[in-house]
């Protein structure tokens, strides 16, 4: 494993340590994008395009984004870590303590002159459609688009699981998330895996969640879709439709 490999595993551990409350405030209730404005709109018609070009048109941009903040830093003489994961002080993952009970990754994270580590996330890229676009996942899911942003998904799923069952979305996380950190960086220094997922907003007709894929294949969208079908999901809207 290379030695940036082995040293991201470690380098949020005195921060997080550090800032145990205000962590754990933050992994319970939001991804740091929420503060940030989104950067940049890409306009698509919905003749022309479909779903799973829009969806690796945004995935590419996404990564191109986070691959040229880190080269950016690098550039700059900082020391920097690709898609680190905030640690305690004994370099255990930092849980959210409640909710889907998940971790979060950032962008990067670069040390500045003193030594010490801040956290950064990349521009984001939203795609935008003209007018709304439909397709059907594997024929039991309807899905409506208006906006997608690979590093910040919207997703208004009709219905609500029965009992209110995150399981699926868990396990789906964990799994694209590489806990234990086994994987190994790809040629842009990126390790394929997703960011953030929030807890599911619910309401009467359904739930709302926000998802950051992150560097993570295609592959990682269709296995959540997929969950979401295996949860009873029949509908998935993504984005707002602001008129």
């Amino acid at each position: 494993m290379p030695d940036n490999a082995i040293e991201r595993t470690t380098v949020a551990g005195p921060s997080a340590a550090a800032n145990a409350s205000k962590l754990s405030c933050l992994l319970r209730t939001q991804h740091p994008r929420h503060l940030r404005v989104i950067a940049e709109f890409g306009v698509v018609s919905r003749h022309t395009v479909i779903f799973r070009d829009a969806a690796e048109r945004a995935r590419d941009q996404c990564r191109s984004l986070i691959a040229q903040s880190i080269a950016r830093r690098r550039s700059e003489g900082h020391k920097v870590i690709a898609e680190p994961t905030p640690r305690f002080a004994d370099g255990s993952v930092a849980f959210a303590p409640d909710g889907l009970r998940l971790p979060l990754r950032y962008d990067l994270a670069f040390a500045d002159e003193s030594g010490k580590w801040h956290s950064e996330n990349a521009d984001s890229h939203t795609i935008r459609f003209e007018t709304t676009a439909h397709a059907d996942w594997q024929g039991c899911m309807k899905i409506t688009m208006h906006r997608l942003a690979w590093d910040y998904l919207e997703l208004h799923c009709f219905p609500a699981p029965p009992d209110c069952d995150w399981e699926p979305l868990r396990s789906w996380f964990l799994n694209w998330f590489d806990v234990d950190e086994a994987k190994e960086p790809d040629a842009d220094d990126l390790y394929g895996v997703v960011h953030f997922i929030s807890d599911p907003e619910v309401a009467s007709d359904g739930f709302k969640l926000f998802v950051d894929l992150g560097s993570a294949p295609m592959a990682a969208l269709g296995q959540l879709l997929d969950r979401l079908v295996d949860m009873q999901v029949t509908a998935c809207t993504f984005g707002r439709n602001d008129g």
